[in-house]
């Protein structure tokens, strides 16, 4: 199966794509895409990626937040293309409580390195929605939560900053009135300063008014009935809420550095005592990033397991391939014995299944148990640490039905005159002879596709249930090497940071102060990584 994966951090806005595990080609038309935000050429992806794999029949593997993975799912509607959400980043709620923590730290643990004004409020996301209707306050929703302004005229909107600003026109209002401010928009779209994304339909009605909207030259427009729609708060994720982020990201990174360099200015001016103490300190600390970055790779683990469907469509192929050139059996004794010969199939088909299941299983485990060695590897440890994977099979805990007695329950009988003989025919002909009354016979048809119906539906649910064995084992299996390397690594941490500690306090008092101080940029790091890649 042609496979592609597309990872994305809206917080970054970093793109990494790989077709069939490997880089796209120099010049290909996702390079340039790469370091921009995915909703810039999104509507362009699924044509894009169908040129690179000649056609929309292969797999998408997503990783990226709930937000981006709904617009990718609606730009993908109506192909072929089989979406999983692989790996998931932590939503823009989650990213601004992790930001307010961040507040909330270097207010409590402030460095003179770093300028952090401490009587500031946390910043949050201006989100102010501009709400366009005939009458003022006529169909103003009640609103908390959101900044909601509400205009008569869209053409007043050129004097605000329409950046990430979502706009509502509210279908209530009469139909000239909707006209004329669509006009307007539609010149507000054509300048590129607002795009169809921020441009939102309020109605409150039974109405559908999608086809007199798309008439007025909006492609899909989006018909809300609350801010609380799934649609419009995607936008406020999307938009707003991951821009806002984007901007104080880069702020503190910004910050984070020039504060960096100063430190290390000063950190120069210190004579040389101590200087074998220094340089084993630059070592551990080296060493307990890497342990760290190891750490966090292995968290942050690919978490796509195998959904073993690929075992289901084999067998289902056997069900198939049975008996092809046949649609029907027209005798009972017949009948007997290919049944027989189909339970045997099915039987051995089965166990098939479920060996190779278990075949797959244990590859898996130990390919993902090879992926996890090479991310400790990567920390350059000296220490050698092997998990050995435990070997899980699943198997059936359910009886196979009795399928004979319901194949031959399958059949359709019917009453019909025997062919007479064609002299027999003739005489009665010329004779005018009356034709004699015959005895009826019974004709029995078995259809197949019927049998082979049924066999699917006795059969998938025990499949279907094995499978599910195989996925919460594997699962349950996986997450146990996960947390043996992370206690192994966290223990390891501890340890190197404990030596550190110990050489820190030969050090003198002014350099003691300056550690402290790089350790607190090393933590500040972690926690702006955190933000940033979690």
């Amino acid at each position: 199966m042609v496979h592609a994966e597309l990872k994305y951090n809206p917080y970054l806005q970093k793109t990494e794509i790989r077709f069939n595990g490997k880089v796209p080609k120099i010049n290909s038309e996702v390079e340039k895409f790469q370091t921009k935000k995915l909703q810039t050429w999104l509507d362009n992806l699924p044509e894009i990626f169908a040129s690179e794999l000649n056609g929309y029949d292969f797999d998408l593997d997503f990783s990226g937040n709930e937000a981006d993975f709904i617009q990718l799912n609606e730009v993908f509607s109506g192909k072929t293309v089989k979406l999983k959400h692989k790996n998931t980043l932590e939503s823009t709620a989650e990213k601004l409580s992790e930001l307010d923590e961040l507040y909330h730290w270097l207010k409590t643990q402030p460095n003179d390195y770093f300028l952090f004004d401490k009587s500031i409020e946390n910043p949050q996301p201006e989100i102010s929605v501009k709400f366009i209707a005939e009458e003022a306050d006529q169909f103003l929703p009640n609103l908390v939560e959101l900044d909601v302004e509400q205009l008569t005229n869209a053409s007043k909107l050129i004097e605000i900053d329409l950046e990430d600003t979502p706009i509502v026109l509210a279908l209530m209002s009469s139909k000239e009135f909707i006209r004329q401010n669509l006009q307007v928009l539609q010149k507000f779209i054509d300048n590129h300063q607002i795009s169809q994304a921020q441009l939102f339909f309020w109605n409150n009605t039974e109405q559908n008014q999608t086809r007199e909207l798309q008439d007025l030259g909006i492609r899909n427009p989006q018909i809300i009935n609350s801010f609380s729609n799934k649609t419009f708060q995607c936008f406020l994720d999307v938009f707003p809420k991951t821009n806002f982020l984007v901007r104080q990201l880069e702020e503190f990174r910004q910050k984070y550095d020039k504060s960096l360099l100063t430190l290390s200015e000063n950190e120069v001016e210190f004579d040389k005592t101590n200087a074998t103490v220094l340089a084993d300190i630059k070592l551990l600390s080296e060493q307990i990033e890497k342990l760290k970055i190891a750490k966090e790779a292995i968290i942050q683990h690919n978490n796509l397991l195998p959904d073993f469907d690929s075992l289901l469509e084999n067998f289902n192929r056997q069900i198939a391939s049975w008996q092809r050139r046949k649609t029907q059996i027209k005798s009972d004794e017949e009948a007997q014995k290919k049944s027989e010969d189909f339970e045997t199939l099915l039987y051995e088909s089965f166990w098939t299944f479920e060996n190779d299941l278990n075949i797959e299983m244990t590859d898996q485990l130990d390919k993902f148990a090879l992926e996890l060695q090479e991310r400790y590897k990567e920390s350059q440890y000296p220490i050698v640490f092997l998990v050995e994977t435990s070997q899980t099979h699943v198997k059936t805990k359910n009886n196979f039905p009795d399928l004979k007695s319901d194949l031959l329950k399958l059949k359709k009988e019917s009453y019909v005159e025997p062919q007479s003989e064609m002299f027999t025919d003739f005489k009665n002909k010329l004779f005018k002879q009356p034709k004699a009354p015959m005895e009826m016979i019974k004709k029995v048809n078995y259809p197949l596709e019927n049998w082979r119906n049924k066999a699917k539906e006795c059969y998938e649910p025990l499949l279907n249930d094995l499978k599910k064995q195989a996925s919460q084992a594997l699962y349950k299996s996986v997450n146990q090497l996960v947390e043996t390397y992370v206690d192994f690594l966290t223990g390891q941490i501890s340890q190197q940071e404990a030596k550190k500690s110990e050489k820190i306090s030969l050090l003198t008092s002014d350099q003691q102060k300056l550690q402290a101080d790089k350790d607190w940029f090393s933590t500040l790091d972690d926690k702006l990584t955190e933000i940033e890649n979690n």
